[in-house]
């Protein structure tokens, strides 16, 4: 590939895996499993076309073996890579472009949102997510990253990396209509850092003996809406885990929180002014619990307080699952918390829908 040219990790979120190295090429064409029990190693190829892995191959013809031999359940375990997906969507932020003159002078160029700053704040990451995309009819585990355009904050793009078995690897752009603006995550993140009651009981907080922490910021497209959610966390000096204390909700127009996100939902479809709770220097978090057993049953259909409450509902079991490291429970429901939140959505402020770029 003699015009391939270098890629800057420079640009990559601190923490990342490629953050010090210089390639100018890069593919995930094996899958490798080791047995835990005797330390066996097992190559798996899962992009045949890329030209280095079939040189391996050619000379190491008995070290390979083809993805389509890889156990059932293993193979449910596979992700996209978080690393290779940052470079991607970085590089495609240059390459999106389809008018030669726009490329050459830079016309369209979009980025990955900069890193919010402060101390309480998390840098701007791609997050796996169990969510439905818009014009598909199951839900779906995926690998997000938001884009705006490197001029401006706005949300001008999301990009959504597809890593179930049917659909592993392939990615699907959604874009906004040019002539209108979308709040961009850090925008969210400003409106929440301005809001007075959420600043107040912050910094009352964020004092001696504890931190808070906020979570990464979710972009959640739901309908022709979009709904960010926040956690909020307090990590005491004396304990090595962070306690979840409130859901942040926003909408373009509104930010809200709460101890639990049916009161957020509450708040955010009610329009009226935010009743978050006064500040206090010792909020007492709930005792943390394993996950239980969700039941199997759909959102209800046509009933606010019974949505919010179910929505409510399912958001406890998935911060219960997190606490409990059981990962999948924490995915699945979380995707029945965004299957109520679209039967919410023709309540909530909306935005322009995307169009989609397979």
């Amino acid at each position: 590939f003699p015009n391939a040219q270098p890629f800057d990790s420079r640009a990559l979120a601190t923490g990342s895996g490629l953050a010090s190295v210089g390639f100018n090429y890069l593919r995930n064409s094996v899958k490798v499993v080791v047995d835990a029990y005797t330390g066996q190693m097992t190559f798996y190829v899962s992009d045949p076309s890329d030209p280095i892995i079939r040189t391996y191959e050619n000379v190491f013809p008995q070290m390979f073996a083809s993805i389509d031999t890889m156990p059932a359940d293993l193979r449910s375990h596979l992700r996209v890579p978080e690393d290779q997906f940052d470079v991607q969507t970085r590089a495609y932020a240059k390459y999106h472009v389809t008018d030669p003159a726009a490329f050459y002078g830079n016309n369209d160029l979009w980025t990955v949102p900069p890193d919010p700053g402060g101390t309480q704040n998390l840098p701007n990451v791609s997050y796996y997510v169990e969510m439905r995309l818009p014009d598909q009819a199951a839900t779906e585990f995926l690998l997000l990253q938001p884009m705006v355009p490197a001029s401006r904050p706005n949300m001008i793009a999301w990009i959504a990396a597809r890593n179930d078995a049917a659909n592993y690897g392939q990615v699907r752009v959604y874009k906004f209509p040019q002539d209108t603006s979308v709040l961009g995550p850090n925008q969210i993140i400003a409106k929440i850092d301005a809001d007075p009651t959420i600043s107040a009981q912050l910094t009352l907080w964020d004092q001696a003996g504890s931190k808070v922490i906020k979570g990464n910021l979710i972009v959640v497209p739901v309908q022709n809406s979009l709904i960010y959610l926040q956690p909020v966390y307090l990590q005491s000096a004396n304990s090595a885990f962070p306690a979840f204390e409130r859901i942040i909700v926003a909408t373009p127009t509104r930010v809200v929180w709460d101890r639990t996100l049916a009161g957020s939902l509450a708040q955010l479809l009610a329009g009226g002014p935010v009743a978050s709770p006064s500040p206090s220097n010792n909020p007492q978090p709930s005792p943390s619990s394993g996950p239980t057993a969700s039941p199997g049953v759909s959102p209800p259909a046509g009933n606010v307080a019974a949505l919010v409450a179910y929505a409510n509902q399912h958001f406890e079991l998935a911060q219960a699952a997190l606490r409990s490291g059981e990962f999948a429970t924490y995915g699945a429901e979380i995707a029945k918390v965004q299957e109520a939140l679209r039967e919410l959505s023709q309540l909530a402020p909306s935005s322009p829908g995307p169009s989609t770029n397979p």
